[in-house]
C-alpha cells in the first residue's frame, strides 16, 4: 500500500502563529494585538487597517508577511499616542470588525 501525500487543501490545512522573544505587559509605548486572519495577506489587512482609522504606516509595525492561504495569528504593534486618541475599547471593538482580535499587550519594545 503506498502513501499518497496530503497537500495542503485550505487555508486551515496551513496554521502559522508567531511568538514574540519578550513579554507583553498593562504599560507601554507601543499596543500589540494580536489577529486572527484567513485568506487574505498581511498587506491587505494593514491597509484596511490604516484606511479604516487614519493610521500613518510609520506608526504601525508588523512581524513579517504571512501567507494568504493560511489561519494566521499575526501581531501588529501600533504607536500608543495613536491608540490613545480613539480609546483602547473603541479601537479594540472597531477591529474587531476587520478581524478576529486574539490578545493585547502593552511594551517599549517596536516591532
Amino acid at each position: 500500500m503506498t502513501h499518497t501525500p496530503r497537500f495542503k487543501q485550505t487555508y486551515i490545512d496551513f496554521v502559522v502563529e508567531e511568538h514574540l522573544p519578550y513579554s507583553l505587559t498593562k504599560k507601554g509605548t507601543r499596543f500589540y494585538v494580536q489577529l486572527e486572519k484567513k485568506n487574505t495577506n498581511t498587506m491587505d489587512l494593514l491597509k484596511r487597517i490604516m484606511k479604516e482609522f487614519g493610521f500613518s504606516r510609520k506608526h504601525i509595525g508588523i512581524a513579517g508577511l504571512k501567507d494568504k492561504h493560511a489561519l494566521a495569528k499575526q501581531r501588529f504593534c501600533f504607536h500608543g499616542n495613536d491608540i490613545k486618541k480613539i480609546g483602547e475599547k473603541s479601537f479594540l471593538y472597531d477591529l474587531g470588525k476587520i478581524s478576529s482580535v486574539i490578545t493585547t499587550g502593552y511594551s517599549h519594545v517596536p516591532l
